[in-house]
């Protein structure tokens, strides 16, 4: 072991005698402490209080986004109940996890709160939780992370399915379209699974060693590269959403549908576009954020800092609209009006801008 950049200037560089090594001694308020790559030991550049306020923005995200779930589940509960005497009527039994959105809801319960809540806390009060180090956190954050792109990715694509209903003149046009963003959306998941899993259990099994030598640099940059695909492609979905649901208002606005003298449940209708457009434009802004953050940390001189990144953007998917839960947030009155509604995928247009 050996002392790097004389400790930062934020400890001393003490010698072994036994050993025949150096270490660093950190100041209070400093640790060589570095998720993926560890410098523990080696230096003293990360300030603890600048993480613990980084992760406490996390945990905030996490109380706001527990706040919009409670809300989500409690109303789209109360469509499910609505669907399930509908379907008894009809002789048949509907369960809560055969409904869609409650599927989904259900799967953000047990990941991304968890991974918010867990995170930060282990982060903020312990001084061994380093992701990619210590097990607890690492088997954490790849659990809920990993099992959370998966369930964005569902709820994406069944927001597609519900907009293009009114959008294609050809059904086949759709098809190939969601065929295509589906193949590249899993496609990218599947390169950050396998990527990240690497990156972060590798530093578990093998352990510490010096940063400069140590093979972590390379998973590490590997690992940033591929959350940076997942989240381009989150970014080209949201935009065909955005630019299909537009098409979508205006054609309600050139058909005479919208306006002083549209129908209730035209306007009710409307506002469900709006919000899906607004929920899609946030979740771009969060991937371009996420897009450019992880990969300007892929410079060498950013590799202490990984930590940063990982807490910002676990920030914003609480306390922006970047998350799925969003398009569930609409209370049931303002959804009767669609065939399947926001309950089950989305806003289904095909009966109002046909009609």
């Amino acid at each position: 072991m050996v002392c790097l950049n004389d400790c930062s200037g934020h400890g001393s560089c003490i010698f072994d005698n036994v050993s025949l090594t150096e270490w660093c001694l950190c100041n209070d308020g400093w640790s060589g402490k570095s998720d993926l790559l560890s410098y523990q030991g080696y230096d003293c550049m990360n300030s603890t209080i600048a993480e613990k306020v980084v992760w406490s923005l996390a945990l905030l995200g996490g109380l706001i986004w527990t706040i919009k779930h409670t809300i989500a589940i409690s109303r789209q509960y109360e469509s499910f109940k609505l669907a399930k005497a509908r379907s008894a009527k009809q002789g048949r039994r509907l369960y809560w996890f055969n409904f869609p959105s409650l599927q989904l809801l259900a799967i953000g319960v047990l990941t991304t709160g968890p991974m918010m809540f867990g995170c930060g806390v282990m982060k903020i009060f312990s001084e061994y939780a380093e992701i990619g180090y210590d097990w607890g956190i690492s088997l954490l954050l790849l659990g809920t992370a990993n099992l959370g792109f998966v369930a964005n990715v569902l709820a994406e694509l069944r927001q597609f399915d519900a907009i293009s209903k009114g959008c294609f003149k050809n059904p086949q046009d759709a098809k190939n379209l969601r065929k295509y963003l589906q193949k590249y959306y899993f496609g990218s998941v599947g390169v950050y699974v396998v990527c990240s899993t690497a990156a972060v259990l590798s530093g578990c099994i093998v352990g510490r060693s010096n940063p400069t030598e140590s093979p972590q640099r390379f998973t590490l940059i590997i690992r940033n590269l591929s959350l940076a695909a997942f989240l381009f492609a989150m970014l080209k979905i949201n935009k065909t959403v955005v630019e299909k649901t537009t098409i979508l208002v205006n054609q309600m606005i050139s058909s005479g549908i919208t306006g002083s003298t549209a129908s209730k449940e035209s306007k009710k209708l409307e506002a469900v576009l709006e919000t899906l457009v607004a929920n899609s434009k946030a979740k771009m802004k969060t991937a371009i954020l996420g897009t450019t953050l992880y990969s300007i940390f892929c410079i060498p001189p950013l590799w202490p800092y990984q930590t940063y990144p990982i807490g910002i953007i676990m920030a914003q998917f609480g306390i922006t609209k970047n998350h799925y839960v969003h398009s569930y947030l609409q209370s049931t009155k303002s959804t009767k009006v669609t065939d399947s509604g926001m309950n089950s995928q989305g806003p289904s247009t095909t009966s109002v801008v046909k009609g």
